[in-house]
């Protein structure tokens, strides 16, 4: 999927994050289990943005491909992993109307300064969608692919009950054209 038109579930987040580099710096020490270690202030602010910057390097991902992956835990979706029904040879198109989406992902960021290391610290993105129409390609029991569709999505990203940024407005997104997964797609259940 190296299409021009992707975009990425970091392009939906604010370029620096509030207050990121206080809640690293104190969350890093709570959840290292150590007695506060004495690390300068000006380590913690370099610490923090490569954080900030190793995190929206993660999330370089496509939001349909994120989408979608919510759609395979759907019930009503379950119908086509049954060969008898839907050959695995063939492909279904599936029409999706109007509907809601949200999907949480779970970022962990690893942190060491020096010789210390901290224990993993565990974030929680929430990229929301309000779809207007959504068309599924399906085979094999496998969400092979989009072929269209377009939604308002935002994120939010959060440490904890901490929000790292104020929220968004939504953005328009439409996918032009067709969008296939990498083979086998994402398995449906």
């Amino acid at each position: 999927m190296s299409d021009s038109s992707v975009v990425e579930v970091c392009k939906l987040l604010p370029d620096k994050f509030d207050q990121f580099d206080e809640t690293l710096q104190k969350e890093a020490v709570v959840e290292s289990g150590q007695a506060s270690p004495s690390i300068p202030g000006f380590a913690w602010k370099m610490v923090a943005s490569e954080a900030q910057q190793d995190m929206h390097d993660a999330l370089h991902m496509d939001v349909f491909s994120v989408l979608a992956r919510g759609w395979c835990l759907a019930r009503e979706l379950h119908q086509y992993t049954d060969k008898a029904k839907y050959p695995p040879d063939q492909t279904s198109i599936l029409t999706l109307g109007k509907h809601p989406a949200s999907v949480d992902l779970h970022p962990v960021l690893a942190l060491s300064v020096g010789e210390i290391r901290f224990r993993p610290l565990r974030f929680t993105l929430t990229l929301t969608a309000d779809f207007n129409t959504a068309t599924l390609l399906i085979r094999n029991g496998c969400i092979i692919g989009v072929a269209s569709g377009d939604c308002d999505v935002g994120a939010q990203l959060k440490y904890g009950a901490i929000p790292l940024h104020q929220p968004l407005k939504s953005r328009h997104v439409t996918l032009p054209g067709r969008r296939l997964f990498d083979a086998p797609g994402l398995a449906i259940g």
